[in-house]
């Protein structure tokens, strides 16, 4: 029966059977993608385990990865460590310096500028970008996936979503991101340092992402992935179900085709990067933060039990009660030993020499802000004007590189949204021009950057949109512009809530 319903799966491809391969469509044979069984490589195995350990550092939790000095009898290891964990300190100051302040878009069209304003603030998009970019920094890298959550109401019996009447409004809705750190994902690349695939570990699953299509596996054998990854086996099994972003085009276990958006639905966030080596912010100083967990500990040990003087007393007689039996010593204040014997002696031993444990804590310390471009933070002093500036060159430049990383892949997943929203509903909003910005709290950096614009901007090389741009109290530059122009012309400035 002829319809005119716009349905988003208009080209919705249908899983093929093994004997039933279609002429158009060809086998997947790089790697393990596309066939019944995915397997995790060593490597990616043994990362998860390496990222996992960091995370449980990241959050504080050094007992559970503990290496250090035996613990003595009878005593919990989690009441005896003591720990300062720089490693949280390092990735929140990146993070934040990064993204910290906003994580936004502006588009040119007002009207469709607040509709994706309205589902930032529905998705909480800046809070996710700044936990994506910590997890861009503790692990060198962090994946980010659309999700979609279609209501039944909008879905035929066959699975098809029916956006008949739809606006934009209500397909953002239902659409969302998640973000995983790589202690639940990966990345395979190819012979050409491409990336070839994003890998999701998620509850009892495993999903696989490429440009072209999405499959999900499951466990062969065991349940509980996300909890423990120690207690799995790499292998798992593809389902047969449709794909899992209903409508979105379906995968077979031999044979795949192209998505029709010809976007991502998971895209990569990666840290400052060589080739496919992705570099970690606290890689280099994980042996040092377990090293000082170790000094902080051994030094409280010796203050507990070495950090006051010690008296002794020998050849005095052993308590007796009324009927002559043997007591234990008492002491205490107002407590009288007696003896008889001329072998009788008292004698103190003085406190000991604890500057040894003090100056490998600070040693350690040293070594820490130095790998982290924070000698100022750990030391209490600030250097100011040009000191300052030549010691946080690093760190900024650092901080310049992981935000443009950050600004491209906003881009990128917006680009594929907007994509999503022409395929459900025919229009054209991957057309409109749009802009990202991204700002952390770096105050140097700052004052460097708006410094900069003011310049070019007086010599006129800049143009006052850009130099706007550059002062982080403009939230919109076009509306600032127009504001301008209306009070040159001696025009009453109109205001709304939304300003």
């Amino acid at each position: 029966m002829e319809t005119d319903l716009n349905i988003i799966n208009k080209t919705k491809l249908q899983p093929w059977s093994k004997t039933e391969k279609p002429a158009d469509a060809e086998p997947y044979q790089n790697n393990n993608i596309g066939t019944e069984t995915f397997t995790l490589s060593y490597v990616e195995f043994s990362r998860l385990q390496r990222h996992r350990k960091w995370f449980q550092y990241f959050v504080g939790d050094f007992v559970t990865s503990y290496n250090g000095p035996e613990i003595p009898r009878n005593r919990k290891l989690g009441d005896v460590l003591k720990t300062d964990n720089v490693i949280e300190r390092t990735v929140s100051r990146y993070a934040a310096s990064v993204v910290g302040k906003s994580a936004e878009i502006e588009l040119e069209d007002e009207a469709f500028d607040e509709i994706v304003e309205t589902w930032h603030k529905r998705i909480g998009f800046q809070n996710k970008m700044i936990e994506a970019a910590r997890y861009q920094s503790l692990f060198g890298g962090a994946v980010v996936k659309l999700v979609f959550s279609w209501p039944d109401s909008w879905k035929t019996k066959n699975g098809e979503i029916i956006v008949t009447g739809r606006t934009p409004e209500d397909i953002l809705q239902y659409v969302d991101i998640a973000v995983f750190g790589m202690n639940r994902a990966a990345v395979r690349y190819d012979e050409n340092n491409k990336i070839e695939s994003l890998i999701i570990l998620s509850a009892d699953n495993l999903e696989v992402y490429t440009d072209d299509y999405i499959s999900r596996y499951e466990s062969k054998e065991y349940y509980n992935l996300g909890a423990s990854f120690n207690t799995f086996s790499p292998s798992y099994s593809a389902t047969i179900d449709d794909n899992f972003v209903v409508g979105m085009g379906s995968h077979n276990l031999e044979y795949v085709k192209e998505n029709p958006l010809d976007k991502p639905f998971a895209f990569f966030l990666p840290n400052v990067q060589i080739g496919t080596r992705i570099i970690s912010d606290v890689e280099n100083i994980i042996p040092l933060q377990e090293s000082l967990n170790n000094a902080l500990t051994t030094y409280n040990e010796n203050i507990t039990y070495h950090g006051f003087p010690t008296f002794f007393v020998k050849g005095v007689q052993q308590p007796l009660d009324a009927n002559g039996n043997p007591q234990p010593f008492i002491f205490g204040a107002g407590q009288v030993l007696h003896s008889d014997s001329r072998e009788v002696d008292f004698g103190r031993i003085e406190m000991g020499d604890l500057s040894g444990g003090k100056e490998a804590i600070e040693a350690l310390y040293n070594k820490i802000a130095e790998a982290t471009y924070s000698l100022s933070v750990f030391s209490g002093t600030v250097p100011s004007g040009t000191a300052l500036s030549y010691m946080t060159t690093d760190f900024n430049s650092k901080v310049a590189e992981k935000a443009e990383k950050v600004t491209n892949f906003i881009e990128t997943i917006h680009t594929s949204v907007f994509a999503l929203l022409d395929f459900m509903l025919s229009s054209d909003y991957s057309s409109i021009p749009f802009k990202v910005y991204v700002e952390g709290h770096n105050p140097l950096l700052d004052a460097t950057k708006k410094a900069d614009a003011v310049q070019l901007y007086s010599l006129g090389v800049l143009s006052k949109e850009s130099l706007l741009d550059a002062f982080s109290g403009v939230e919109n530059s076009v509306k600032e512009l127009e504001r301008i122009q209306q009070e040159q012309a001696g025009q009453p400035v109109p205001f709304t809530e939304a300003d």
